[in-house]
């Protein structure tokens, strides 16, 4: 699952991980390291999805898969358009 759209602010107003996706495989606790020693509030709590994402360590890491390869297809589809032009 993953939790998005959560908009955290530290003591000055300064935004923390914002537009970040927070990926889980179980529940447990975040830890802030860009927020020790201030005072954190949440702006935004954000809310919980559903994600098929790529795993850890292999390119298009925690990137949605379905997403990412229609992504790639239709990059493929112009590459082989582009050189039937070429061809023709």
């Amino acid at each position: 699952m993953a939790l998005v759209d959560l908009c955290l602010e530290d003591d000055k107003g300064v935004p923390i991980y914002a537009g970040r996706a927070w990926f889980m495989d179980e529940s447990g606790s975040m830890r802030l390291k860009d927020a020790d020693y201030s005072r954190v509030t949440v702006k935004n709590k954000g809310h919980v999805t559903a994600a098929i994402v790529f795993d850890l360590g292999v390119p298009f890491q925690s990137e949605p898969v379905i997403k990412t390869l229609m992504g790639i297809a239709e990059e493929v589809s112009h590459t082989i358009q582009a050189f039937e032009m070429l061809l023709t």
